[in-house]
């Protein structure tokens, strides 16, 4: 999937999953994001609204451009729908890959992933136009 994006504006990448069923007993997930830092800021997450709203999670970047994700609950999480936005920022023109290196449900890796590319563009074409 390929998204735009205007430098220096605020952007989303969602994941999102598949139905998972309830008889599944899902009480956990884990996965690591990575994307290009060098040009890319990370400025958050958020589970509001989303299925995995009502579970503990763990978010943390190190290094920059990697980001372990881990989300726990007594709880099953079933149904299909969004585990959790991100936000960035871009800093300059090109294109910048965010893709989930592993994934697992519980202990169960998960490989029907689909990595996301963002294209970002300037409104000018240099910096006497700005």
């Amino acid at each position: 999937m390929r998204m735009t994006q205007l430098v220096g504006d605020n952007f989303t990448v969602t994941v999102k999953t598949n139905p998972i069923l309830g008889s599944w007993n899902i009480t956990h997930y884990d996965f690591v994001l990575y994307y290009d830092s060098e040009f890319i800021d990370y400025i958050g997450y958020s589970t509001t609204g989303t299925i995995s709203e009502n579970g503990t999670i763990t978010v943390v970047e190190n290094p920059a451009g990697i980001i372990s994700v881990d989300w726990n609950s007594t709880n099953y999480i079933f149904g299909g729908g969004v585990l959790i936005n991100f936000t960035f920022r871009t800093r300059d023109m090109g294109d910048f890959l965010f893709d989930i290196t592993s994934m697992h449900y519980n202990t169960t890796p998960v490989s029907n992933i689909s990595y996301v590319m963002i294209h970002s563009y300037a409104p000018v074409n240099n910096i006497s136009e700005s």
